[in-house]
This record gives C-alpha cells, structure tokens and sequence, in this order.
C-alpha cells in the first residue's frame, strides 16, 4: 500500500478508520457512512511517503491506496464495497449507499460473522 504519516490525536490501532480533523491533522472517524473518510492505519506499508515525520505512535503512517487490513464489523462479501460504521471501523455499504466521497475500499475476503475483524481490502479513498 501506499501510506504517509499524519498527526494523530491519539494512539490508533492498525486498520482504524480514520478522517482529517480532531486536535491533530487526523482522528477517528466516528461517523456512519461518512463522507470525510480519509484512510486506513496502515501496518506495514510498502511505499511511507513523510517518513521522518514523527513515530509509529505520534504519527502513524495512513493507507490512502493499495491492500491493507480493515477493521470490519459485519458480514461482508468479497468485492462489496466499504464504508465507515463509527467507532473507526467499516462495514459493508447498503444497496444504493455507496457513493464516490463515502466509500473507502472493496473487501477481498468474505466475513460472515457479526462482531470486529481485521479483514483486508482494498483501499482508495478519493
């Protein structure tokens, strides 16, 4: 993936999701379906654009393109297009609700069970 460091507000986990904003440059996204989704926390990049800029932990590096793992909660089917479900994590956009600002990535996998995972995707957040 392709990843750069940003400010954060706080120590994030990898695969949160996250949007500019918040007392630093990024914060988690809280918001369901939100538009202002910005990226993912990334874990081991493999392009760290900004990379003498801070730590893992002050300045964590922000998929905005590329395979990356996500945190999920929900079912989800490979290919299915995510979306922000609050709390920094994504889910699986409804018929109808994807729209170009609030889709963050596509799922590669399959996840049938209903709480939090770690599931990878395919990010690129416009």
């Amino acid at each position: 993936d392709l990843a750069e460091r940003f400010a954060a507000d706080a120590i994030y986990a990898p695969g949160t999701v996250v949007r500019l904003g918040g007392e630093a440059e990024i914060t988690i996204e809280n918001a369901i379906a939100s538009d202002e989704v910005f990226g993912v926390i990334a874990t081991n990049p493999a392009y760290k654009m900004n990379a003498e800029a801070g730590s893992d932990e002050t300045h964590p590096y922000v998929a905005m393109t590329g395979r990356v793992p996500v945190r999920v909660t929900g079912p989800v089917r490979k290919g299915q297009r995510l979306v922000s479900a609050g709390n920094g994590t994504a889910r699986g956009a409804f018929p109808g609700e994807a729209l170009s600002f609030n889709v963050l990535g596509r799922s590669l996998v399959n996840k049938t069970t209903e709480g939090e995972e770690l599931i990878e995707a395919i990010v690129k957040v416009n």
